[in-house]
């Protein structure tokens, strides 16, 4: 049975401002347990918050664990920290209702609730709860590299995965992707090129020598300075040919050579290559774009993940 007096005296507590007058909404106390103990839902250090990434409360004076109440489904926000494992959810309109919470929108984490929490509220009463929080499914990641140039990031706030250097466990269904460091050692651009002929010239092509028409590019590249990744990027430049001389793609003013294309190398002519496999599933090349991401990656519940560098 629910007294008024408790209800006006925990209103005393969370509201001190608040008046002695009937309410026509009720008020839901929640707290929150994992393993049969207190979890942490807020927090009055600043340093406990940081190393838990909790953000600032709304009031100003505590941090908050990222989640999302809701109640019959919306989301909820009339809440606000009553101790470091309980909030007060107050302005919950008489009926029956039943209230979730859902980490894993908000905040790169296998955390969920294995129960809700359902009331037959009535106007000018307290009511109390408790969600039992419990880790969810995962996946295992493992990843061999002996340079460390790649990173696991998560899709959902596309952030690197902590402490994942070697192998760690990540939330089930939430994607996530590789991503290799910018190559600081640049390099004078190795070339590649494309003979454009004429349709007379086309039977003409043994005397347009590969090895010839390299060497004057690498001169173009080494006196114009292009610069290129190490063992990721190459230049790409448009060769004319008529009557076995070639000549250079030039700028639109005609008075110097345009400026090469830069690419990234094919993957069989990267001296470092990647691949990765999924479960039993049979192991795939890992290609990086131009922005040193790769592509995404589901986790399903149980599966592992092998991510390895091979170094031609």
């Amino acid at each position: 049975m629910y007294y008024r007096l408790l209800f006006y005296g925990f209103l005393l507590f969370i509201l001190p401002n608040v008046l002695f007058a009937k309410l026509d909404t009720a008020v839901l106390r929640i707290c929150f347990e994992k393993d049969n103990k207190p979890f942490m839902i807020s927090t009055k250090d600043a340093d406990i918050a940081e190393k838990e990434q909790f953000v600032p409360n709304k009031t100003g004076d505590s941090f908050i664990r990222k989640f999302s109440l809701k109640m019959d489904g919306t989301p909820f926000f009339t809440y606000r920290p009553y101790s470091d494992n309980c909030v007060s959810v107050i302005k919950v309109t008489p009926g029956v209702h039943r209230f979730s919470i859902d980490f894993k929108s908000v905040e790169y984490t296998s955390l969920e609730s294995e129960n809700t929490i359902s009331h037959n509220f009535k106007a000018d009463l307290l009511y109390d709860g408790t969600f039992k929080i419990v880790q969810g499914a995962t996946a295992t990641v493992e990843i061999s590299q002996s340079r460390n140039k790649v990173s696991l990031y998560q899709s959902l706030d596309n952030k690197p995965v902590e402490g994942c250097e070697e192998k760690c466990d990540i939330p089930a269904d939430i994607p996530v992707y590789f991503v290799t460091k910018a190559d600081d050692s640049e390099v004078s651009c190795p070339v590649e090129y494309t003979l454009i002929l004429k349709k007379s010239e086309r039977n003409n092509l043994e005397c347009y020598n590969d090895k010839t028409v390299r060497s004057i590019l690498q001169k173009v590249v080494s006196e114009n300075k292009v610069i290129c990744k190490s063992n990721s990027e190459y230049a790409h430049f448009n060769v004319y040919g008529e009557g076995c001389v070639i000549t250079v793609e030039a700028d639109p003013t005609g008075l110097r050579i345009k400026e090469p294309e830069i690419f990234m190398l094919p993957l069989e002519k990267q001296s470092i290559r990647y691949f990765f496999q999924v479960g039993s599933e049979e192991e795939q090349p890992y290609v990086f774009s131009a922005e040193h991401k790769g592509k995404q990656i589901i986790p399903v519940k149980g599966s592992v993940i092998k991510f390895k560098e091979i170094i031609n």
